[in-house]
C-alpha cells in the first residue's frame, strides 16, 4: 500500500474525514480526486470504505469511470470494470459514454478495451455524436 493510501484507511478507520467531504478548492470527492491522480491503491481503500462507484463529481458530472479515462488511468479502468463491474453505459452531463472519452482523447489501448468488453458504439452523446 503507497503512503496516500494509508494515510487514507488510517483516516477513515478514526472516523476523522468523510467520503463525501470535498476536497479543499476543488469540486471533488476523494474518490474522484484519487481517480485523477491514479491512485488505485487509495481508490480500493475508499471503496471499501464505502465510497460510491458510480457517484458523478466535479464540475463535469462525470463519475470516477470516467475520470480514470480522461486521464488515461488503464489500470483504474480495469478495475472498475473487472472487479467492481462498472456498467459501461455511464455517463457525464454531456452524455459522453466511457467509449467517447476514450475516442475523443485517442486513447486506443482505453478503447480497445472498453470494446472487447462490451461498450456500446453507438450510444449518441448530447449534441448528437458517437465515438465513431
Amino acid at each position: 500500500m503507497n503512503g496516500r493510501a494509508e494515510n487514507c484507511w488510517e483516516l477513515l478507520k478514526k472516523s476523522v474525514f468523510s467520503l463525501k467531504v470535498w476536497v479543499k478548492n476543488t469540486s471533488l470527492t476523494p474518490l474522484g480526486y484519487a481517480c485523477i491522480n491514479g491512485d488505485l491503491e487509495t481508490v480500493k481503500v475508499l471503496i471499501e470504505y464505502g465510497a460510491k462507484k458510480g457517484t458523478a463529481v466535479g464540475l463535469e458530472r462525470m463519475p470516477p469511470l470516467l475520470l480514470a479515462i480522461a486521464n488515461k488511468h488503464f489500470d483504474l479502468v480495469k478495475y472498475f470494470v473487472e472487479e467492481l463491474k462498472v456498467r459501461l453505459v455511464s455517463k457525464d452531463k454531456f452524455k459522453w459514454t466511457p467509449l467517447i472519452i476514450a475516442v475523443m482523447n485517442g486513447f486506443v489501448d482505453i478503447a480497445s478495451y472498453l470494446l472487447q468488453r462490451g461498450a456500446a458504439w453507438d450510444l449518441a452523446d448530447s449534441s448528437g455524436n458517437t465515438p465513431l
